[in-house]
C-alpha cells in the first residue's frame, strides 16, 4: 500500500520500491490503473533489471478521499502480477 498524504498544507507524492535478488532480470508491464483522473504514476528503473521505483502524485482538483490499484505484469511465472494499492489521507 502507498498513501498520498497532506503535510504542511501540501499534498505529498508517495512511492514504493519493487526489487528482486534473482539472477533473471525483472521486467514490468502496466496491466491497469483505475484512478488516472486522481493520480498519475511514473515507473523508474533504478537498477537495471533489479529495482524499480514507482512514484504516485495527486492530480485531482479536489481533496476528496480515494483508493485504487495499479496492476503490473512481471516476467516471473511464480509471481505474474503485482498489485500496488493507492489511498489518500488528507486529514
Amino acid at each position: 500500500h502507498v498513501y498520498i498524504r497532506k503535510s504542511g498544507g501540501a499534498i505529498q507524492a508517495a512511492s514504493t520500491i519493487i526489487s528482486t535478488d534473482r539472477k533473471k532480470p525483472l521486467a514490468l508491464e502496466v496491466v491497469s490503473f483505475n484512478i488516472p483522473e486522481k493520480v498519475k504514476y511514473t515507473i523508474e528503473e533504478t537498477q537495471k533489471g533489479k529495482q524499480f521505483k514507482v512514484i504516485f502524485s495527486h492530480i485531482a482538483e479536489s481533496e476528496e478521499a480515494y483508493s485504487g490499484v495499479l496492476i503490473l505484469k512481471t516476467n516471473y511465472k511464480d509471481k505474474p502480477r503485482l498489485r500496488i494499492f493507492v489511498k489518500s489521507r488528507f486529514e
